[in-house]
């Protein structure tokens, strides 16, 4: 069916919205950005959008002050990014985490009517959810989500990759 859940949502977004300006050059995109996530997401679309615009505003926060660097003199920044700069804000983590589980929240009663379709909306929204969680369980003396242990982050993690069968980082994408 060409679905392939190990390719996140933002990166499906990318290609949608690439493919959409193919056909017309002068399509809007901010529409074929929301028509991607009613479909895509169903249901659960709004909150989904919620987090992707909260995250594109922050990072247009992260370039505009300078933070948004991954290299610097060849030396690798990402450590330092995180713990000097904060470059994910605990408050950003937990507000993405949110969308993420009001998303889940909204598809749960799909689960008893249309199993397939409660599955394909699980399965995008929680690989939406690992990137958030990797960054909490990477650097969890400065990330936590509220109302969780870092031991219950990692399992979900675990469970989440078992779930999509990731197996390495890279098969994130």
């Amino acid at each position: 069916n060409g679905y392939n859940p190990v390719t996140p949502g933002w990166e499906i977004l990318t290609t949608y919205v690439q493919s959409e300006l193919v056909k017309d050059v002068d399509t809007d995109v901010n529409k074929a950005i929301d028509k991607f996530f009613e479909n895509y997401f169903g249901v659960a679309a709004e909150p989904m959008r919620k987090y992707f615009n909260s995250y594109m505003a922050w990072t247009k926060h992260l370039r505009d002050d300078n933070l948004y660097k991954v290299f610097e003199n060849g030396t690798y920044m990402w450590e330092t990014m995180v713990r000097e700069y904060n470059y994910y804000s605990n408050e950003k983590l937990n507000e993405w985490f949110g969308y993420v589980q009001e998303a889940l929240d909204i598809i749960q009663p799909i689960k008893d009517v249309n199993q397939e379709v409660y599955d394909k909306l699980y399965d995008r929204i929680i690989l939406e959810r690992i990137s958030i969680c990797i960054q909490v369980q990477e650097f969890g003396d400065v990330y936590s989500i509220t109302g969780y242990t870092n031991l219950q982050i990692r399992q979900l993690i675990v469970d989440d990759c078992a779930r999509l069968n990731i197996t390495s980082r890279g098969a994130l994408g």
